[in-house]
């Protein structure tokens, strides 16, 4: 379920400040007015997310200049340091 933004359309509310959070199917309607204080809110746009597209897995080398210890399954539960 989508995060959405809701902002209280006229001064800062002292029950939900410049505004709230909350968690909605995006098939559910839109608040109209906040659940607290009654006040009209708007919905504000969601925040774009910027993710990592990884298209090869990184090297032993690269890990390691990354600062990452890498290790390798020798057998069992035992691992050792590359």
């Amino acid at each position: 379920m989508p995060l959405f933004h809701y902002r209280p359309k006229k001064t800062p509310c002292r029950m939900c400040g410049d505004g709230f959070e909350r968690w909605e199917r995006a098939s559910d309607q839109r608040l109209d007015h906040c659940d607290k204080c009654g006040q009209e809110v708007e919905a504000l746009l969601p925040d774009s997310v910027n993710a990592l597209q990884r298209t090869r897995k990184p090297s032993v080398r690269e890990a390691k200049d990354a600062g990452f210890t890498v290790l390798k399954r020798i057998s069992g539960g035992e691992y050792e340091k590359q």
